[in-house]
């Protein structure tokens, strides 16, 4: 049809379905209870866990012996190449992901051999030479690389990929047209998850367990709260005349929309309103 665009697959050529509010909810809803229904019946994630059919001695050998043909294989690496999915097809399934049930949720290694044998497995790996190397080379990059190389701390933060909340914080603030930026350093202290220049406020999407809030993750380990610097970064943005939103996940999970509802009322009190 002239005049009208068309989403199209990025590896076939067809229509991509468009994903509303409330065929989301739906199957957020729908994901939902199948994963707490499987689970209090079976007692166990439906891909993996106790039930027999999840557990091998020997390793999984249903997929032994079959795979792709080097013809197939060649096929799907020519379509792949250069593609990448659409913004808003990426925010779809990154929102489908939410609420997802982990697959070992409830089990432990002593009930259930597949996560005995991850954990061998990881214990084999991290020797006594490898954990002395991959400690000199952390040093190395963040006592010496680090610090004689600040051109590149904003080009490593632009790539880190952001997390839940932080994803979240962004549609908040654009579905109210509020212009941001993020991944930039602030005034040479610190990268804000998503900051407003002209107002000179940044936000901070705080996790529970990694910035030990107050309310659900009081004790944390000795060696995160001396990395955990979110006071004195605050403190020094203040003097500087920067306003700090900051926000913590538990608050993401009552209010999806909170960071915009939290700017507009910032924003009400610096005018007066």
């Amino acid at each position: 049809m002239k005049g009208r665009s068309v989403r199209r697959s990025p590896v076939r050529n067809r229509p991509l379905p468009r994903t509303t509010e409330e065929h989301l909810a739906r199957f957020l809803e729908g994901k939902r209870r199948y994963y707490e229904d499987y689970l209090t019946v079976h007692g166990h994630h439906p891909n993996k866990g106790r039930h027999p059919s999840t557990e091998f001695k020997d390793g999984n050998r249903i997929w032994v012996g079959r795979h792709h043909s080097e013809a197939t294989k060649r096929k799907l690496s020519e379509l792949l190449i250069g593609r990448k999915l659409p913004g808003e097809v990426r925010s779809a399934i990154s929102r489908g992901h939410m609420g997802q049930v982990p697959w070992n949720k409830g089990l432990t290694k002593e009930t259930t051999p597949s996560l005995a044998r991850i954990g061998e497995k990881k214990r084999s790996w991290w020797t006594d030479d490898r954990k002395k190397q991959l400690a000199e080379r952390n040093h190395w990059f963040f006592k010496e690389w680090w610090r004689t190389h600040p051109e590149h701390a904003e080009t490593i933060a632009r790539v880190t990929r952001p997390t839940r909340i932080e994803i979240l914080a962004r549609e908040s603030l654009a579905t109210r047209g509020v212009k941001f930026s993020v991944c930039k350093r602030v005034e040479g202290i610190c990268i804000p998850d998503l900051f407003l220049p002209d107002e000179k406020i940044a936000v901070f999407c705080n996790g529970c367990y990694w910035h030990a809030c107050p309310k659900h993750c009081p004790n944390v380990p000795d060696w995160l709260r001396k990395k955990i610097k979110d006071r004195q970064i605050y403190e020094e943005l203040g003097r500087r005349g920067w306003k700090v939103l900051a926000i913590w996940e538990h608050e993401f999970k009552s209010n999806r929309d909170i960071a915009g509802e939290r700017l507009e009322e910032m924003l009400r009190e610096a005018r007066g309103e």
